[in-house]
């Protein structure tokens, strides 16, 4: 008789890579991703950093970006890269005049530069400088290492009413907050 083998399904697996902290110029770190199978995680490393195993040393100033996966084997799929950033700056960014103010409207103006990694930003914004409201802004490129100029219209104010605000930025080396300003 005939025998066919079961078609064999391979295991999901994922990765658990916790950033490491920031590494001055000289110094190393061991990488700590772990595989939900149990398996040996790899590591691919770009940047001003040498890569031996785990162990990741700085040899100049700047970001360095580490991919952490597995590969997988005959139980199991290749997981999910996961990527970190070790020495990432925190991103730039300054708050501006308000403009077009009007009886209930107001455009909030600022500068972002992410600083070469994956940032995001909005302004904080209300009637006091504990703000209470969050109106996010959109980088294009999200990543890139120029200023870009941003603004948000915002509409249905109180007449009357000074009004609190700032521009923050957020990325993988930290927040920033711009300077509170205000408009009535």
């Amino acid at each position: 008789p005939r025998r066919f083998d079961r078609p064999h399904v391979l295991a999901v697996q994922t990765v658990d890579f916790p950033g490491p902290g920031d590494t001055p110029v000289g110094d190393a770190v061991v990488l700590g991703a772990t595989s939900s199978s149990g398996l040996p995680v790899s590591y691919i490393v770009d940047g001003p950093a040498t890569l031996n195993g785990s162990r990741v040393t700085v040899t100049g100033p700047g970001v360095i970006t580490l991919y952490a996966w597995q590969p997988g084997d005959d139980y199991h799929q290749s997981s999910q890269m996961v990527v970190r950033y070790l020495n990432a700056p925190a991103p730039v960014v300054t708050t501006l005049a308000a403009t077009a103010i009007g009886t209930t409207t107001a455009t909030l103006n600022g500068i972002v530069n992410p600083n070469g990694t994956l940032t995001s930003a909005s302004f904080q914004h209300g009637v006091t400088n504990a703000y209470g409201t969050t109106t996010a802004v959109t980088l294009a490129p999200a990543y890139g290492s120029t200023a870009q100029n941003v603004s948000v219209t915002l509409t249905g104010l109180l007449p009357g009413t000074t009004y609190h605000f700032r521009l923050t930025g957020t990325n993988p080396g930290g927040d920033t907050n711009g300077a509170s300003l205000t408009f009535s």
